[in-house]
């Protein structure tokens, strides 16, 4: 069940609920369906059951069903089990506990005995939300520092003097490093543990996100409006990150990926006539950013905890794009678009000197900005739309037509604008009555569409002092690249009204990348499992960093398809191959039941992943010893993690007729992930 936000979505059961149990009957070569040679991967189509659509109760909660399962009989051939199911309600463990307590009941005929003895635990309560229901802004304060150029040039210089090797070092890179170890150094200072070291081997992860125009495999333009955002990850020991060159170290990780981050240097470029921003400031960052680090207060600064300003709202206005300048139009979301929606709204405030009047202000300041964002918004459309969110299987997707538009509020702060703007710690609430604030609940249409608007304007003046213009927009419908560019547009429109000619570019349409695609299933016999075992420990006895290396069938199975994946990508493509120093990446999930730091136990019925993430240079993996690599860095990975790997026993599944033949994962061909599995005792040797 989905209610209106600020509602959290749970599940429900009551008297009368049901699973969907279709039965079906095919005529297909059953031998060619479990066939581990290339095959199109549409013959399995007709054997997976569809969810039913969602549909919104008369109080405007969305209820999801779960499960539907789909037999299909191959007359004196075989019997295929097909499922689809919400990844919300259970991950693969928890699904095959359900499947292994159904084939025991199916095989005992309807004999409970041995369920009883496993049965699962529906507590959601074991796992802590890292989302708390009281006020996490309380306490919290904001401060700005600052880091000079010669600062940066100072640790650029003692980074390259230091690693020799580092062919990349950047302010951009220098900053974050010495940011990720100043919170690692000052959250262990306020929590008075200096003086235990029970966690130096714990890994602490540095993510930062770059922008993928012009760098993913299909090229897109640099004026494409949309989310193209990737996050970037790296992880170093605490030991590492706060000994005496942990600086060094952080930005050395860190610099094997900025070569590909983007660069968000356009915030101060923003100006409508009247200079430059003074400050910019992303108010969203109160709720995610640093809580766990709470800074004590300074003694001069306790008294603006209290100073809380409210503002006086003169206006509340909708600017739309001039009329007849947008038809009505729809734009489908991307899958990059697609997963932000859940996400919190971006806030952002950028604050102008402006020594003048709020006289001065209303009457020939305002009038032109609000004219030159309605001419702005008809270059882009979608942000005075909406994001419609149709039922299951419908895709959420942009909607604007005629009268859409923009919420724009004007309000006067009577608040010390120095005060403000200051870089020293302040409250975070001290900026609050400067955000606009979007519709917290989505209103829903009479065909069960959910309707979310896209973003808030607020303008507010301090008289005599300064201008604030502050937004509260959607991430699903563009990035922070996007954004800007409207930002870019109307304070060049602003300035320039009457001699304007517009300067936004039509973006390119995205290229169609849907092409035939096969499903195959390749066998990794005990046999051969055994030979890259042993092959890579021994390689691991002759390493100097022997004791790190983890060595199972799970790890020389994913480092054999991982290098196997990257050589062959190489071989279709017929690309010359300049790109040996390119990071290359393998995702794989951790069970963490009887794992985190609240313990979860092995019966938990829910979804208890987290990722792992490894990387290796390109001219590492497709050498001589690929293979050996990767599965080193693999397992050292699990081995830091102090995890396991999910073992789902899919093969286990027996009804009573004997365990199944194949198992396919068919939702793999959207995305292009690899399905790893346990054999079948027949092709285990």
């Amino acid at each position: 069940m989905c209610p209106p936000l600020p509602g959290k979505p749970y599940i429900r059961y009551t008297e009368g609920d049901s699973v969907t149990f279709m039965a079906v009957e095919s005529t297909t070569d059953f031998h060619h369906v479990v066939a581990d040679y290339p095959r199109d991967v549409k013959l399995l189509h007709p054997f997976v059951p569809r969810l039913p659509s969602a549909h919104v109760t008369e109080d405007g909660i969305r209820v999801l069903p779960v499960l539907p399962i789909k037999i299909t009989v191959f007359p004196n051939s075989g019997i295929f089990l097909g499922s689809t199911y919400c990844h919300a309600v259970g991950d693969g463990k928890s699904f095959m506990h359900f499947m292994r307590s159904w084939t025991s009941v199916c095989r005992s005929g309807g004999d409970l005995t041995d369920l009883e003895n496993s049965l699962p635990l529906i507590n959601k309560d074991v796992i802590k939300d890292p989302t708390p229901t009281q006020d996490i802004t309380a306490g919290k304060v904001r401060a700005t520092f600052v880091l000079s150029r010669a600062h940066a040039e100072r640790l650029k210089h003692l980074v390259t003097a230091v690693d020799t090797e580092q062919q990349h070092t950047s302010t951009f890179m220098v900053t974050c490093a010495i940011v990720w170890v100043c919170l690692i150094k000052s959250k262990e200072s306020v929590a008075n543990n200096s003086s235990h070291d029970d966690d130096d081997e714990k890994f602490y992860c540095f993510l930062f996100p770059y922008d993928g125009r012009n760098r993913l495999e299909f090229p897109v333009p640099t004026t494409y409006f949309g989310n193209c955002l990737h996050p970037c990850i790296v992880d170093v020991k605490k030991s590492e990150l706060t000994r005496e060159d942990g600086i060094v170290l952080a930005a050395k990780a860190i610099g094997r990926l900025t070569p590909v981050a983007g660069r968000l240097n356009y915030l101060f470029m923003n100006d409508f006539g009247w200079g430059r921003p003074r400050k910019v400031e992303l108010t969203h960052i109160d709720y995610d950013g640093c809580q766990e680090i709470r800074l004590p207060y300074p003694p001069r600064f306790s008294s603006y905890m209290a100073q809380i300003d409210t503002v006086k709202v003169l206006d509340r206005l909708q600017v739309s794009p001039p009329r007849g300048s947008v038809s009505t139009i729809s734009v489908p979301l991307t899958h990059f678009d697609i997963s932000w929606l859940s996400c919190a709204k971006v806030q952002r405030l950028f604050f102008y000197e402006f020594p003048h009047p709020a006289s001065h202000f209303t009457e020939a300041t305002l009038p032109m900005l609000q004219r030159s964002l309605s001419l702005t918004l008809q270059h882009f459309y979608p942000f005075a739309a909406n994001i419609m969110c149709p039922r299951l299987p419908g895709k959420p997707y942009i909607h604007y037509k005629e009268g859409d538009s923009v919420s724009f509020t004007v309000a006067e702060s009577d608040a010390d604008f120095n005060n403000v703007i200051a870089d020293y710690p302040r409250s975070v609430k001290l900026l609050h009555p400067f955000i606009p604030q979007l519709p917290s609940v989505a209103r829903v249409t009479e065909d069960c569409v959910r309707v979310i608007p896209v973003i808030a304007f607020q303008v507010t003046v301090f008289p005599n002092s300064g201008i604030c213009i502050g937004s509260t927009y959607c991430h699903a419908v563009g990035d922070g690249n996007s954004f800007m560019q409207l930002m870019r547009c109307w304070k060049s429109i602003n300035r320039n009204y009457w001699q304007w000619v517009s300067s936004c570019e039509n973006t390119t349409p995205a290229k169609d990348i849907g092409t035939e695609k096969f499903r195959g299933t390749f066998v990794l016999g005990r046999a051969h499992a055994d030979k890259l075992k042993h092959w890579v420990t021994a390689h691991c006895k002759n390493s100097v960093d022997s004791e790190t290396c983890h060595v199972s069938t799970f790890v020389v199975t994913c480092a054999f398809i991982w290098v196997c994946l990257i050589k062959s990508k190489d071989r279709v493509s017929h690309v010359v191959d300049n790109e040996d120093d390119k990071f290359y990446y393998f995702l794989f999930p951790f069970d963490c039941r009887n794992r985190l730091e609240f313990p979860v136990p092995a019966r938990y019925f829910g979804n208890c992943l987290k990722p792992g993430v490894v990387d290796i240079k390109k001219s590492e993996l497709v050498g001589e010893n690929g293979v050996v690599l990767a599965a080193k860095a693999i397992g050292k990975r699990i081995k830091e993690m102090e995890r396991r790997s999910p073992k789902l026993q899919v093969y286990d599944t027996d009804f009573g007729w004997g365990r199944p033949c194949k198992v396919e994962l068919t939702h793999i061909e959207n995305d292009g992930a690899i399905a790893l599995a346990e054999c079948t005792m027949s092709k285990a040797e």
